[in-house]
């Protein structure tokens, strides 16, 4: 009889750990795609060619992404799902853009409407409607209102003026993070607790920061996709640079080797 009971007790254990595994795989194998400019014009700074991608590779990028039976989610969803009481779609997929280039407007917004996808825009609140020292122009906050009704889009701080956190001094952390979202919130009336790493880049003091200051969930630049487990998870998320070399025929390419 106790040999009974002890393989049935260690036979439950195995199953609530496998249903762990499997759940810990499903919010895991989330990409986050990271875009930049969709326009047929290469940027005048050289170094931001990889930055761009064309309306025609965006549109068969998606296309295949939709043709496969992958579905946008949200953050909120992805974070529900951590709580196990909220599945996400079988094939998942956020859509994100830094910056805030007029052509997220003109191009890449139809685009995302036609296939019935969401994205998120990280907005770098000092440039909104100028532009830049390259002359590159950015969407003002009426096209950034009709974008957020329609439902498709959904904004991230991105800081106010772009700058390395990780060098800045608590001060200049505290206000690139702020302003922003002040400035967001003044112009859209949402208030975020998304942000978009500048760069990328990151450290102990600045997490640190970002969580004192009530962000949910933060975005670095290009790496492996990695398992999110738990909320801390959500506040160190890798995204995946989306290319002009990245078509109908290799994206999915791209996700499996990001899942390696």
């Amino acid at each position: 009889m106790k040999t009974k009971i002890t393989i049935i007790i260690i036979s439950t254990m195995l199953l609530l750990a496998n249903l762990t595994i499997l759940h810990s795989k499903e919010v895991g194998g989330i990409p986050i795609f990271m875009y930049h400019m969709i326009t047929d014009d290469t940027p005048k700074n050289p170094n931001s060619e990889y930055l761009y991608v064309s309306p025609e590779n965006f549109d068969m990028q998606l296309k295949k992404m939709h043709d496969s039976g992958y579905k946008t989610i949200t953050f909120d969803e992805l974070s529900k799902s951590i709580e196990k009481d909220f599945k996400l779609p079988d094939k998942s997929f956020i859509i994100t853009f830094d910056d805030g280039y007029l052509n997220n407007y003109t191009e890449a917004f139809p685009i995302l409407k036609k296939y019935d996808y969401t994205a998120y825009i990280g907005i770098t609140s000092k440039v909104i409607g100028d532009p830049d020292i390259y002359e590159l122009e950015y969407f003002n906050y009426d096209q950034a209102k009709e974008m957020l009704e329609s439902g498709v889009i959904k904004f991230t701080n991105h800081t106010y003026s772009h700058k390395d956190l990780s060098k800045l001094s608590e001060e200049e952390i505290l206000f690139q993070i702020t302003k922003s979202r002040e400035d967001i919130y003044n112009n859209l009336g949402v208030y975020t607790d998304v942000l978009t790493l500048p760069f990328g880049y990151t450290s102990q003091r600045v997490q640190k920061i970002i969580k004192d200051e009530g962000y949910k969930v933060s975005m670095r630049t290009t790496g492996k996709i990695k398992p999110v487990k738990t909320k801390e998870d959500l506040l160190a998320l890798y995204r995946i640079t989306i290319t002009n070399e990245h078509n109908y025929n290799n994206i999915l390419d791209l996700i499996n080797s990001k899942l390696k």
